[in-house]
C-alpha cells in the first residue's frame, strides 16, 4: 500500500547517516512529521474511513459516532499491525457517550509507529540505537442529529484534535479542527448513507499540517433490515500532496456474523496500486469483535487489524 511506502522512506531518510542529538522542535512554518503515518486506515476494518463505525471514535469522520447502534456508552480498541524489520503498528482507543436523544460526544486516542531502523554516526558502523519514528492523535468528538425536515436522517459533526509526533530528535506538535456529515436511512428500502469529512484540517496553515478529505457512500442491494443484508459502496480519499484512494466494496451480514471486501486503487508519489481488504465481525447484543487482512502489491507484506467494542445500554 503506498502510504506504507512513503511512511517507510521518510522513516528511511532519518535512518541514514543520523548524529546522536538531543531533542529539538520543528520551526512553526515547517510541515510537523509522521503526518504519512495517519494515511493508514487505522480501525476501519474493511469499512470506508468516512463511514467507518469499527473504532467508535470518528477518527476519520466526528458525524460518523451517530452510527446505527445507539447505546448510552461505546468503548473501542483497535491494533493495527504489519510485522518485518520496518514494521508498522498503531492503536486506537475510544470512548462514546450519549448526550440526549440526538447528540453523542467522546474521544479518542489513536498512535502509529514505525520502526526498525537503527541509528549510526557518521562514518561509524556502529549501532547507536532505534530510531523512533512515530505520531499520536487525541481527539475530542461531538455529533447531533438534525430533526425538523431532515427527520434525524442527517448528522454533522465537530472534532479538535491535537498531534505530537517524533521523528528521530526532532519533536513537534499542532492542533487541528474537523467537520462531518453523516446521513443515513435514505431512499426507503435502499438504506442509502452518505459521509464526508475533513481530517487533521489546519484552515490557513495546509502547508503545516497536511489535511486530508474523506467522502463515501453506500446502499443496501439485498435483505430486509440491516441484521440481514448486502451492501456496496464506493469511497474517496485524498491527502494534500499525498495519497489518493479510491475504495470499492461490499459487505453482507446475516444476524450475528458480518463480512466485507474491498478493493483499493491507490496512488502517491511512486504511481498506483491496487490492494484488497478482507475483514469479518461477530455481533452480539453488546460485544462486536472483528478481523481484518489488507493485501498489496509492494513487497512490504501483509496489514493486519482487531477490533473490539462494547456498548452499554
Amino acid at each position: 500500500m503506498r502510504h506504507i511506502l512513503f511512511a517507510a522512506s521518510c522513516w528511511g531518510v532519518s535512518c541514514l547517516g543520523v548524529r546522536v542529538g538531543n531533542a529539538q522542535t520543528v520551526p512553526s512554518s515547517r510541515p510537523i512529521p509522521g503526518r504519512a503515518l495517519l494515511d493508514f486506515p487505522l480501525g476501519t476494518l474493511g469499512e470506508a474511513p468516512a463511514l467507518s463505525t469499527a473504532a467508535g471514535g470518528g477518527l476519520f469522520n466526528p458525524a460518523a459516532i451517530l452510527g446505527p447502534d445507539p447505546a448510552r456508552l461505546r468503548v473501542s480498541l483497535a491494533q493495527l499491525e504489519r510485522a518485518g524489520d520496518a514494521g508498522a503498528e498503531g492503536q486506537v482507543v475510544a470512548v462514546v457517550a450519549r448526550v440526549d436523544r440526538q447528540t453523542e460526544a467522546g474521544f479518542s486516542f489513536a498512535r502509529m509507529s514505525v520502526g526498525g531502523g537503527d541509528r549510526t554516526g557518521l562514518g561509524d558502523p556502529e549501532t547507536q540505537g532505534s530510531v523512533p519514528y512515530g505520531t499520536w492523535v487525541l481527539s475530542g468528538v461531538a455529533a447531533r442529529r438534525l430533526g425538523w425536515a431532515f427527520r434525524n436522517r442527517l448528522g454533522i459533526g465537530v472534532a479538535g484534535r491535537y498531534r505530537s509526533a517524533i521523528s528521530d530528535t526532532t519533536r513537534a506538535s499542532v492542533g487541528a479542527a474537523d467537520v462531518g456529515v453523516y446521513a443515513d436511512r435514505l431512499f426507503g428500502k435502499l438504506d442509502a448513507r452518505f459521509a464526508a469529512a475533513s481530517y487533521l484540517w489546519l484552515p490557513g496553515r495546509e502547508s503545516v499540517e497536511r489535511p486530508s478529505f474523506h467522502a463515501a457512500a453506500d446502499a443496501r442491494v439485498a435483505g430486509p433490515d440491516a441484521t440481514h443484508e448486502v451492501r456496496t459502496g464506493i469511497a474517496h480519499g485524498a491527502t494534500r500532496d499525498g495519497v489518493r484512494e479510491t475504495f470499492v466494496y461490499a459487505a453482507g451480514r446475516w444476524r450475528y456474523a458480518e463480512g466485507r471486501l474491498g478493493v483499493a486503487r491507490a496512488s502517491d508519489f511512486e504511481g498506483p496500486q491496487t490492494h484488497t481488504r478482507l475483514a469479518v465481525t461477530f455481533h452480539s447484543s453488546r460485544f462486536s469483535v472483528g478481523v481484518g487482512r489488507e493485501t498489496s502489491e509492494s513487497n512490504f507484506g501483509a496489514l493486519y487489524q482487531f477490533n473490539l467494542s462494547t456498548l452499554f445500554k
